[in-house]
């Protein structure tokens, strides 16, 4: 006989998007009509792309300097935590939408990096495992 887990976590707060999401299979996405104006972009010249990406605000030119100084930098691995917080903390948190979770994670990060100095402890041992 299976229980049902009773839901006691606060219901996330609705908000309405000004943008339309629709979620697809890669073979859905594939089936749907291509909408390209394939004939426009074949006629266009490279002074009419040139024009385009200097009206584009957020183009940046990338220097050799910049390149230089680049570097990969993949994510931290995370760790499956229970965490006892605040409920308004939470609801806060929440309020803001999705991704609030990371938003949490960026907080607690932020502090670790600008809070007080690390103090230094010892190692955990590690447990058995049953």
């Amino acid at each position: 006989m299976t229980e049902k887990r009773k839901r006691t976590g606060a219901k996330r707060p609705t908000r309405t998007a000004t943008v339309r999401v629709v979620r697809m299979t890669l073979g859905e996405a594939r089936r749907k009509p291509d909408r390209t104006d394939y004939a426009r972009l074949d006629a266009m010249t490279d002074a009419d792309i040139a024009r385009q990406i200097a009206k584009n605000p957020d183009t940046v030119e990338f220097t050799g300097e910049m390149l230089k100084q680049a570097e990969v930098v993949f994510p931290p691995a995370k760790q499956l935590l229970s965490l006892r917080v605040d409920q308004d903390v939470v609801a806060w948190f929440r309020s803001l939408g999705d991704g609030y979770q990371t938003r949490m994670n960026a907080v607690l990060r932020s502090y670790m990096k600008h809070g007080p100095p690390r103090r230094v402890v010892a190692e955990p041992k590690p447990t058995r495992k049953r």
